[in-house]
């Protein structure tokens, strides 16, 4: 049984990581994110205004179940993980940057100073 004290507060922990994706097609003032099934929306929210800064206006979620594949030898089901995906609306417009890793003509990346 948990005291009054600690009842209902929950602790930002660093272990959740956050992963910016690619949206199939582009969306105005809107950030995809892949998260954690067990982040919710408050959650994202404060982790991007607190650790980046980033003013977010709201925050929509959706958990995307894993394909199912039957292998054809064996017949045994394989399953890929669930995830959740994260619609951050953002008071600014957003534009997923076209090369995040820049490589040079001899296949090296540029340094970034």
């Amino acid at each position: 049984m948990t005291s009054k004290l600690f009842r209902g507060v929950r602790m930002f922990l660093p272990e959740y990581n956050m992963a910016l994706v690619r949206p199939s097609k582009p969306m105005e003032k809107t950030a995809l994110f892949r998260v954690n099934l067990k982040m919710n929306k408050f959650e994202i929210k404060d982790y991007l205004q607190s650790i980046y800064g980033v003013p977010v206006e709201s925050v929509n979620t959706k958990i995307v179940l894993g394909k199912t594949k039957v292998d054809r030898r064996s017949a045994k089901k394989k399953k890929r993980p669930d995830y959740k995906l994260a619609y951050v609306t953002l008071f600014e417009d957003f534009e997923f940057p076209d090369s995040m890793f820049p490589v040079t003509e001899d296949g090296q990346q540029q340094q970034q100073s």
